[in-house]
């Protein structure tokens, strides 16, 4: 057995999926995690839904592929019948929305593919593969992470501020891992108040480290950057450029190693509330 780049393990005695498009079969193939949708699909090839669907369908047919209506939204969920894929289907790697259904239902995992949208939008670079995401000392790993310069920062997604500011709560595990970044989101509005918490926490924690907390705020995600070693109460706002700059010299403990994931389980512990 070996390992793809993105954590996805290939069984080279067992066919691939190979789709009459060289487009697609690349794309499913080489950068799977880019798409979730049939429409997210077609623009990133140029080929038409129903020219797609047929491509798609042998792979429909026999269920390494399943069609998945939320929200309005047309999602293709691979591999549905779970990993170690059956004997009798081609592989395939995962895309998006098989990770985000790794976690949850499809009501959970549309709306983490919405979350994940948002942040692109906002010029956030999304890694949504849990293998990739540092995970707590007690192997929880977070929804989502971002991407920023060579490492992979976990994001809390809407966590409650009484487990931000605990000092035996989830931001003191990832510090005792030595996670050297941890992104925390919260809803408009509720930037003073989780700022807080984190302060709080900060305060109150067991032991001094280096961990360092940026809040994102809903929906524009400006990050505010909090430190146990700041010498002002006020959180700093800064540029994503700022953070690569902060990350640009921090050793990569974390990137691409083993975050506690169990394939078995579908995935590790949940330090986070299901996104809103």
């Amino acid at each position: 057995m070996s390992i793809r780049a993105n954590s996805w393990p290939i069984d080279p005695t067992r066919p691939m999926v190979n789709v009459a498009d060289s487009r697609l079969q690349h794309l499913l193939i080489s950068d799977p995690h880019r798409c979730a949708t049939i429409n997210e699909y077609a623009i990133a090839t140029g080929i038409d839904i129903d020219r797609l669907l047929d491509l798609f369908g042998p792979y429909l047919d026999d269920d390494t592929i399943r069609i998945e209506t939320v929200g309005g939204e047309i999602f293709l969920f691979t591999a549905p019948q779970g990993r170690p894929q059956p004997l009798s289907q081609d592989q395939i790697p995962p895309n998006l929305w098989e990770l985000f259904r790794r976690t949850g239902d499809d009501t959970h995992a549309y709306k983490l593919w919405r979350l994940t949208r948002e942040l692109q939008s906002s010029g956030w670079t999304v890694e949504a593969d849990n293998h990739r995401i540092p995970a707590t000392s007690a192997g929880e790993v977070a929804l989502v992470g971002l991407k920023i310069h060579r490492h992979v920062v976990p994001v809390l997604v809407f966590p409650n501020e009484s487990d931000i500011s605990h000092p035996a709560g989830v931001l003191t595990r990832f510090e005792r891992r030595q996670v050297p970044f941890v992104a925390v989101m919260c809803d408009r509005g509720s930037l003073d108040s989780m700022v807080t918490a984190v302060r709080r926490w900060f305060l109150e924690r067991p032991q001094l480290g280096s961990l360092r907390v940026f809040v994102l705020e809903s929906p524009r995600f400006q990050p505010v950057l909090l430190g146990g070693s700041d010498s002002s109460v006020t959180p700093r706002a800064i540029t994503k450029n700022g953070l690569e700059i902060l990350l640009e010299n921090v050793p990569d403990k974390h990137g691409g190693n083993s975050t506690g994931f169990d394939p078995d389980l579908k995935s590790g512990i949940n330090p986070t509330q299901p996104p809103r």
